[in-house]
């Protein structure tokens, strides 16, 4: 309907008109607001209150597409509501990178964004929503993805927070609402990458109750940089994983976070199995200098095999706190040789 209206249109200055979209009302369509102002980098002020109408009915896939993404001069808070009153099932690039890149919004982002959303995941549904808005302050929501439940869906939460540097305070319990079942690729890549200002301890139960083989991506660079977190690494953090370790599962997983503290959880990882994978554990507890206690014997499982590149590179770089005792003599011991 307004796919691609101003892509790219970077003379354009100036406000967006209130009304611009105004007398939209009814169930969004397919790819509604696809691109619309992509690239607008001369746009300023701000977003208008009630810019897409009086929408209400079933989310559609792609319909809030790119639809600010890159706008540098947008600036002002989100307004509440600005996505009018949805209500159902998520649906594939729902969000995707809607304000991504968009510099110079602040404030906090409004509880009611995405309130309305129930049930299972879609693809990309919220893949770098917010990815590079580092003028947005005040804690996340809870509650802001709605009420989500079900089984995981591929980059369902790829670079949601990316960059988001001026967020404060928690992360909420239970913000990615009720997600049970398998892993997916990429499904919390990058999801709160360099979010220094997050506070507080990793909400135990975040991520669900995910059981089954691991995914290629899943978990890697989710809490990278995020240096203001703090308290221990909670326990099942990641569900009850078992089966085949993937390529780049835990890249750089907690890398920089120098706040943790407390010991690693025995199984945090769960039960692997299989040969190794290429940076399946590069930098996963890099730089992480408040970490203590013992490197728990069982913590890789009974990953076995030939080395894999990088598989274990920079895993415990300068974690200087732990204890130096035995352990760490058989936490390789299924594996050839540990470098590489």
């Amino acid at each position: 309907m307004f796919s691609n209206t101003f892509y790219g249109c970077t003379g354009l200055t100036g406000s967006i008109p209130a009304g611009l979209f105004g007398a939209l009302s009814g169930a969004p369509a397919q790819q509604m607001f696809w691109n619309t102002f992509y690239g607008c980098t001369g746009l300023t002020g701000s977003i208008p209150a009630g810019l897409f109408g009086a929408l209400s009915g079933a989310p559609a896939s792609q319909m809030f597409y790119n639809t600010f993404h890159n706008c540098t001069g947008l600036t002002g808070s989100i307004p509440p509501g600005l996505f009018g009153v949805l209500s159902g099932a998520p649906q594939v690039y729902m969000f995707n990178s809607t304000f991504g890149g968009c510099i110079g919004l602040t404030g906090a982002i409004p509880a009611d964004l995405f309130s309305g959303i129930s049930g299972a995941p879609a693809q990309y549904m919220f893949n770098n929503t917010f990815g590079g808005c580092i003028g947005l302050t005040g804690a996340i929501p809870p509650g802001l993805f709605g009420a989500i439940s079900g089984a995981p869906a591929t980059s369902m939460f790829y670079t949601t927070f990316s960059g988001c540097s001026s967020l404060t305070g928690s992360i909420p319990s239970g913000l990615f609402g009720v997600i049970s079942g398998v892993p997916a690729s990429s499904m919390f890549y990058q999801t709160f990458w360099n979010c220094t200002g997050l506070t507080g301890a990793i909400p135990s139960g975040l991520f669900g109750a995910l059981t089954g083989a691991p995914a290629m991506y899943m978990f890697s660079q989710t809490f990278c940089s995020c240096s203001g977190l703090t308290g221990s690494i909670p326990n099942g953090l990641f569900g009850n994983l078992s089966g085949a370790a993937a390529a780049q599962m835990f890249y750089q997983t907690f890398f920089g976070c120098d706040s943790l503290t407390g010991s690693i959880p025995s199984g945090l990882f769960g039960t692997l199995t299989g040969a190794p994978q290429v940076y399946m554990f590069q930098g996963t507890f890099c730089h992480c200098t408040g970490l203590t206690g013992s490197i728990p014997s069982a913590l890789f499982g009974v990953i076995s095999g030939a080395p894999a590149n990088n598989m274990f590179k920079d895993t415990f770089y300068n974690c200087t706190r732990f204890n130096r005792d035995n352990s760490r003599k058989s936490i390789f011991r299924n594996i050839w040789r540990t470098s590489g």
